[in-house]
């Protein structure tokens, strides 16, 4: 109970030091305060999903197995994922924190180049004296920079559900085997460790994708507004269409080897073992 006070007194912090950022950007009263206490407010919110990651993310788990369980064997991971909440969601939080930042920066740094772009219009032919292609240009090129540096988190994560799926799989000898025993094939044991891995990264998904375009966004806003003023976000819909799929193949591709693993395991010798 004690990390639930903790996630739910940083999240609070947080939340309240982005409304403020919101707010005072809305009346373009942004200082250099302001921005900091912003900053200050995105890390407190980031970290209160971290710490808050047992509570936070099972339901978010049972509504996309809720979601995604139209067939047995979707069904059958789903009831797997919601008997273990604390151990699924601890394997889900690298992915959300990866996925997290690559849409931050793709959020931010895309809101920032076209808000420039659209304040060099409004000064009139003139613009910037040319300068806007060039601004796009290493908006662009910055952009790129840093997703090929983040993309390596992701990797982590995809990695980390992999190994989290093998443990699984290792600690559920006897309930593999009986499934087998009771007459599952193995291809629909490997289409049920699939289906595990499958909804997880969808999980981080749904979490992680709003959280990065809100940061990047206010994050944008609280440095811009006094010069553009209160403006919406520009979302980088190909950077999360892109990372959002990519996740989902890579984490496929992980769970194959844990599903290999699991129609291993031999139906005789998981009934000595009750």
């Amino acid at each position: 109970m004690g990390a639930l006070a903790g996630a739910l007194i940083l999240l609070s912090m947080g939340i309240t030091l982005l409304i403020s950022g919101v707010v005072g950007a809305s009346g373009n009263t942004v200082s250099v305060l302001g921005v900091l206490l912003v900053a200050v407010g995105a890390a407190l919110t980031f970290v209160g999903v971290i710490v808050g990651n047992p509570w936070i993310l099972p339901p978010l788990q049972t509504l996309t197995g809720w979601l995604l369980g139209r067939t047995a064997t979707a069904r059958l991971a789903a009831s797997t994922i919601a008997r273990h909440p604390t151990r699924n969601a601890r394997t889900v939080i690298g992915l959300v924190i990866g996925i997290t930042l690559i849409v931050m920066f793709a959020t931010a740094m895309t809101t920032f180049r076209d808000q420039l772009l659209d304040y060099a219009e409004s000064l009139g032919d003139d613009g910037w004296g040319g300068f806007e292609d060039v601004l796009k240009t290493i908006i662009d090129q910055t952009m790129m920079f840093f997703l090929g540096m983040v993309l390596f988190s992701v990797i982590i994560a995809v990695i980390g559900v992999a190994n989290a799926l093998t443990l699984s799989v290792r600690q559920r000898t006897q309930e593999i085997g009986l499934l087998m025993a009771l007459g599952q094939t193995p291809r629909r044991v490997r289409r049920m460790i699939i289906a595990e891995g499958m909804q997880l990264s969808v999980t981080a998904c749904l979490v992680a994708v709003p959280l990065g375009i809100a940061f990047g966004w206010i994050g944008a806003l609280v440095l811009l507004s006094p010069l553009t003023g209160f403006f919406a976000p520009s979302v980088p819909w190909w950077v999360i269409i892109s990372v959002v799929a990519g996740s989902l193949l890579a984490v496929l591709a992980a769970s194959r080897a844990p599903a290999r693993a699991a129609t291993s395991i031999s139906p005789v010798e998981a009934l000595e073992a009750v």
